[in-house]
């Protein structure tokens, strides 16, 4: 296993979600109170195409996420071709953040954000 970690311009946690509007608080309210997002790379086994996969991360608070992910997993082995991602993260993803007792369900707002991918695995373990 390898822990690999995205700087993905995002940041401090909120307990209240903060009006959409305001995209920068936003995405790290939702950054902060999601444990997983899709993380898209450009395959080397699509031959280029996008892929997309569901990965657990931690949020820092400070603008990173932290994935545990086997250097095995398809993902790992396109960023290290190109470390470049996408991570996609929606108000979807939250528990009974989608549900409603009416029966009509809110339109969830939803966050992309880009930027590199790094391997920690430089890092001494303990």
């Amino acid at each position: 296993m390898m822990l690999f970690f995205a700087t993905l311009a995002l940041g401090a946690p909120r307990s209240a979600p903060p009006p959409y509007q305001q995209k920068a608080e936003f995405a790290r309210w939702m950054s902060h109170s999601i444990d997983w997002g899709v993380v898209a790379s450009t395959s080397v086994h699509l031959h280029g195409t996008a892929f997309g996969n569901p990965i657990s991360f931690v949020d820092t608070g400070d603008g990173h996420q932290f994935f545990y992910v086997s250097s095995l997993d398809a993902t790992m082995q396109d960023v290290a071709q190109n470390s470049n991602v996408s991570l996609t993260l929606s108000e979807a993803m939250m528990p009974g953040k989608c549900e409603s007792s009416a029966g009509k369900l809110p339109d969830p707002e939803g966050e992309l954000t880009t930027g590199p991918c790094l391997s920690l695995s430089h890092i001494t373990r303990r």
